[in-house]
This record gives C-alpha cells, structure tokens and sequence, in this order.
C-alpha cells in the first residue's frame, strides 16, 4: 500500500550512517531507493557490511549491504 517510508543505514554496531529517505511517499508495489555510498557529513565511509532499515506502516524490515572499494 502507498504511504510514507523511511530509509536509513547503520554500522553494524547501531550507529547511523545515513538517513537515505526521510519520511517519503512511495507509491505501492516495488520501489528503488539510491545510497550513493556517502555519510551524513558526504564522506565516503570505510569498506564492510552495514545494516539497511526499512520502516513503513507495516513495520521495519533491516537487511545488509557491503561496501566494498
């Protein structure tokens, strides 16, 4: 169903990284949401697995992503 989602990634540890998607609008079905890679502060973080938190109304789904440079 259509209505706001949130998009952030963490440090394995807990930490945020990046707020990708604050709060968004996406429409039903499959969405794509970007993270080109970088921190809050625009700088690229070092290489390994970090967690990717999906909110939504129907609840958070985490998954993981690696960088890898």
């Amino acid at each position: 169903a259509p209505g706001p989602v949130s998009v952030s990634v963490h440090k394995r540890a807990g930490r945020l990284v990046r707020e990708v998607l604050r709060s968004g609008e996406l429409g039903a079905g499959a969405n794509v949401v970007y993270w080109d890679g970088r921190d809050e502060d625009g700088r690229l973080p070092p290489a390994g697995l970090y967690v990717v938190s999906v909110e939504s109304r129907d609840g958070t789904r985490t998954g993981v992503a690696a960088v890898v440079r």
